[in-house]
């Protein structure tokens, strides 16, 4: 009837009976009883009674007119009718049966419902008056469904199931089939009385076959989700009722009173049976937390039987996480628990946020013995406690959260942070996967707290974990890698940015300060919020708390730990480099103020920073050849120890130096130079000291250097996976050559067949040609695919280079200006000092910007670094021609070079840059000599030590410099045109 589509072919729905219980729980409603009769003993009884037949019919009483029609009909028959008929055997006075009968068990169940039983005899002798047979009723049977559906008590002392203290028969221990043996009367029961007791009760004027003996032997078995089987969930369902109507002498509190009979059938519950426990796993969860949430108060005296409900909830958590391994999700959650508080868990029934605060005082007073059980999924506790949060704050319709959660709530969850923060110390190191998913738990519910809570009570939790894991963390590095995680976890939030502002600035304003007395902004001093000052890490909270682990890691030496600090950061930082809402350079900047910090916490690390010796060319080709090898994820060789000399790996440099170079990139431009100016001459010189750094490692090595290393048979880890599995099916044996080389002479030959040789050259069809051997293509197309993948790569790193070397350019440019601020202002309290300083920090700037121009830079990395080189030439030429002549000679000898360059766009500023520095030369000096005698020697260095030198272009490079001697005015009237 439910079909949209008349023409739709109809279904039916099939009951599955698995011969292993499918653990899902009832999601629907189903009530169904199978009936199966099985034999029949009517050998005792006199007279004619051997074709024998059962009549079976449900009823509510005795009379005749009390049959239900609960009873499926067969598939020729109406859906529904009141009676059913099994098959009749011929002269047989012991027939058995192989017929299921289906029944719609009702929902509600009285005394009077029972299950009846008519056995007839079918005559089949020819009457006089024309009959063909004659139904005779010889004996009945019945049972109360009462005792049908009545869950049966196990005694594991004799290992049987009783049922009012009788031992009762169970198919394979499955509780839903029983067995059931009834003696059967030889008169149909008349009184309502009779229907509600068994026939085996002796009654006055009953009438039995063969003295009363079990003759009627039938099984049953029930699919419901109304009726419970299991004894222990059955108790427990009728203690939850007479819990919440107060009824203290329910039949399942017999023989002990109110509050101990609760306690025991939630105890119970650990002992019930694992399939019905998930079948009606959502009810059962529903009445734990609902008694855990509102207990029963019996004359003004609360009944505390939280603490035993949340260990019974705890226990079935556990239990189905031990015996389901396979019922979770990609991330580690139970499915079954997961669909509960998803769909069946509702807050609205619970009083909102109380149920959490009930969960979290019940959590703090577990005996410390049993925390161990209780908190092994405690993500499944963290669930329903956030979803009741969510709905309360729903409830509330109120946007200030500071006074949305009450005090006491927050004192239980500081409390239940406290606790579970101790059991991560205690249990770290004996239980490490346990502590595991206790800290992830601890941390994704920090992470969703600030959708809800005020983000200023959630650090305050977070600062009570922080505060007790640092007691222990020092001298345990495993304790403080599961701090890490939490970090990381907390740190993905999706407005991670908005948490580290303060509340009254603006999203993307420039940091400012509000002052409580009159509310007014200020500008703040940039100098303590660009380190990791206490100011700093109240206003940006997690991002100092971020970087101040990263600086007590590196500091304390731990390899273990590096990797964890500086992974979490770089992915940060990626994940808000690519997040959409921070595309304008405005936010940008007001990140990349964030994390400013970084800046600092490098500077201070320079010496741990990975280097590579470049002293020879040897050496230098080894460090190309591993940093070739950093964009493919091919992992470094024991052999990088030897010239490491910092104490961070080499990937763990580069993604430092990564979070460096992005937040240098970003950082508004007047603020880094207002804060460098404020550094010493020292800081400085270390910075550029990373800039250097940044170059060795992200270099561009040339495409020709990533070409010679794929020919070198360095293959990637796929394809020695792709040769071992060849080796493995037999696609790289000789038997397999030989069946392709039969394959290739039996077929006509294509176009792109490898094989040169002609039919009948001596090694055509030959297993040992190499032209045609399947192993030799298959190397010949690896070897194709790595030079392309060689040139991805070069195409990469070139990208890499330029965009570092742009970043360090500005750098440089930003040092140069802050190097002259501070000058500007310490020369009026001494001089000296000020002018020794300058000089240091600006030497150090020309010497790095030297080893710029002498690495590998592309045509417009080339031009901008021109540019700031004739800067630095005009601005200060007393540094080159009076301070220090060897940064004079070093400065000719890499305009040289650069004007050997095939690019005629290079050459061109090349001789720019050497025209102005002759002309600077001689505006100091008065005269040249000392720059021509430079050029001499770098010009017989370049063709003594250069094999192509490219003569053109060096020519061309000097009419230029004529050309523009010639084209100064101001300077015709001097000697300059003719020196």
């Amino acid at each position: 009837p439910f079909y949209s589509n008349p023409s739709t072919r109809p279904t039916k729905e099939i009951e599955e009976f698995p011969s292993r219980p499918i653990l899902v729980p009832h999601t629907e409603y189903i009530n169904l009883l199978y009936v199966y009769p099985l034999s029949l003993n009517f050998s005792n009884r006199t007279g004619s009674a051997r074709n024998i037949g059962i009549k079976i019919e449900i009823k509510s009483s005795s009379d005749d007119s009390a049959a239900l029609p609960f009873i499926f009909g067969r598939s020729s028959c109406a859906e529904f009718t009141r009676e059913a008929y099994t098959a009749i055997t011929y002269h047989n006075k012991t027939p058995q049966y192989y017929e299921e009968f289906k029944i719609r068990f009702p929902a509600y169940i009285t005394p009077y419902h029972h299950l009846l039983f008519t056995f007839f005899h079918v005559s089949c002798q020819r009457k006089q008056d024309g009959q063909t047979e004659d139904v005779t009723p010889i004996g009945y049977a019945w049972i109360p469904l009462e005792n049908v559906i009545r869950p049966l008590e196990y005694n594991r002392d004799t290992n049987e199931y009783l049922l009012n203290g009788i031992p009762q028969p169970v198919i394979m221990d499955d509780l839903k089939s029983r067995e059931f043996n009834l003696p059967i009367c030889i008169d149909k029961p008349t009184d309502i009385n009779q229907c509600s007791r068994l026939p085996t009760e002796q009654m006055p004027g009953r009438r039995y076959l063969d003295a009363g003996k079990p003759l009627f032997y039938f099984s049953t078995r029930i699919i419901s989700s109304v009726h419970i089987q299991d004894i222990f969930m059955r108790r427990f369902f009728d203690a939850c009722y007479a819990a919440e109507n107060l009824i203290e002498d329910a039949p399942v509190f017999k023989g002990t009173n109110f509050e101990n009979g609760l306690r025991r059938c939630i105890h119970g519950l650990t002992r019930a049976d694992q399939e019905h426990l998930v079948k009606f796993l959502h009810l059962t969860l529903n009445k734990l937390i609902k008694v855990m949430v509102r207990p029963p108060i019996q004359d003004t005296h609360l009944i505390n039987v939280g603490p035993a409900a949340f260990d019974a909830l705890a226990s079935i958590v556990y239990q189905l996480h031990q015996q389901l391994p396979y019922g979770s999700d990609f991330l580690g959650r139970n499915k079954l628990l997961l669909s509960y508080v998803y769909y069946f868990f509702n807050p609205y029934d619970l009083m909102g946020v109380e149920e959490s605060e009930r969960i979290d005082v019940t959590l703090s007073d577990i005996p410390s013995g049993r925390k161990s059980t209780e908190m092994n999924d405690s993500a499944t506790f963290r669930w329903p406690m956030v979803k009741s949060m969510h709905v309360y704050a729903d409830q509330m319709q109120t946007r200030n959260r500071s006074n949305l959660f009450s005090s006491l709530f927050i004192d239980d969850l500081s409390r239940i942070v406290s606790i579970v923060t101790q059991e991560i110390m205690n249990k770290f190191l004996k239980d490490p996967g346990y502590v595991n998913l206790l800290n992830e738990s601890l941390g994704f519910f920090f992470n969703d707290a600030f959708s809800i809570m005020d983000r200023g009570v959630v650090f305050q939790l977070m600062d009570i974990y922080i505060r007790q894991i640092n007691t222990v963390c020092l001298a345990e590095a495993d304790l403080e890698l599961r701090k890490f995680d939490l970090l990381r976890i907390v740190c993905s939030h999706e407005y991670f940015i908005a948490l580290n502002l303060p509340l009254a600035t603006p999203l993307f304003a420039p940091v400012l300060e509000i002052y409580n007395d009159d509310n007014l902004y200020h500008e703040d001093d940039y100098g303590s919020m660009a380190q990791l000052s206490v100011r700093f890490r109240q206003q940006h909270y997690l991002a100092g708390l971020l970087l101040v682990e990263l600086a007590y890691v590196l500091q304390t030496g731990q390899q273990k730990l590096y990797s964890n600090a500086i992974t979490i950061l770089s992915t940060l930082l990626a994940s808000l480099d690519n997040d959409k809402r921070y595309k304008s350079s405005v936010c940008r900047q007001r990140i990349a103020a964030l994390f400013m910090p970084i800046i600092d916490i490098i500077v201070e690390s320079t010496s741990q920073l990975y280097r590579s010796k470049v002293s020879d060319s040897t050496d230098k080709k080894v460090q190309q050849h591993r940093a070739s090898f950093s964009f493919t994820g091919v992992s470094m060789s024991s052999k990088d120890s030897e010239t490491q000399r910092g104490k961070i790996s080499y990937s763990n440099t580069r993604m430092l130096l990564t979070c460096f170079l992005w937040t240098a990139k970003n950082i508004d431009n007047n603020r880094l130079i207002e804060w460098l100016t404020s550094r010493s001459s020292t800081y400085l010189i270390s910075l550029l000291e990373i800039i250097n750094i940044c170059h060795e490692l992200f270099g561009y090595q040339g495409e020709k250097h990533h070409q010679e290393i794929s020919s070198s048979g360095s293959f990637h880890g796929d394809d020695v996976k792709s040769k071992l599995e060849d080796a493995i099916l037999g696609n790289s044996s000789a038997r397999y050559d030989m069946i392709m080389r039969n394959k290739s002479t039996a077929q006509p030959p294509v176009s792109n067949n490898t094989d040169k040789s002609p039919p009948n050259h001596p090694k055509a069809g030959l297993r040992w040609n190499k032209d045609t051997s399947y192993r030799q293509q298959q190397v010949t197309l690896a070897a194709e695919r790595l030079k392309v993948e060689a040139v991805a790569e070069s195409s990469l790193m070139a990208c890499i280079a330029s965009e570092t070397s742009m970043i360090a350019l500005d750098l440089l440019d930003d040092l140069l200006k802050a190097n002259y601020y501070r000058y500007s202002y310490f020369k009026f309290y001494n001089v000296a000092a000020a002018n020794e300083n300058f000089i240091d920090v600006l030497n150090a700037v020309v010497k790095t910007l030297l080893q710029f121009l002498s690495r590998n830079q592309s045509a417009t990395v080339l031009q901008n670094a021109f540019a700031l080189q004739r800067l630095i030439v005009n601005k200060y030429p007393e540094l080159l021609f009076e301070e220090d002549t060897d940064i004079c000679a070093n400065l000719c000898s890499r305009i040289l070079e650069l004007c050997n360059s095939s690019l005629s766009t290079v050459r061109s500023h090349a001789s720019v840059s050497l025209y102005i520095l002759m002309r600077q030369c001689h505006n100091v000096n008065r005269n040249f000599s000392q720059i021509k005698a430079h050029l001499t020697m770098s010009l017989s260095t370049l063709f003594g030590q250069s094999e192509n030198v490219n003569v053109d272009g060096i020519r061309k490079s000097l009419k230029n410099l004529l050309a523009y001697a010639d084209f100064g005015k101001e300077l015709q009237d001097a000697t300059f045109h003719e020196q």
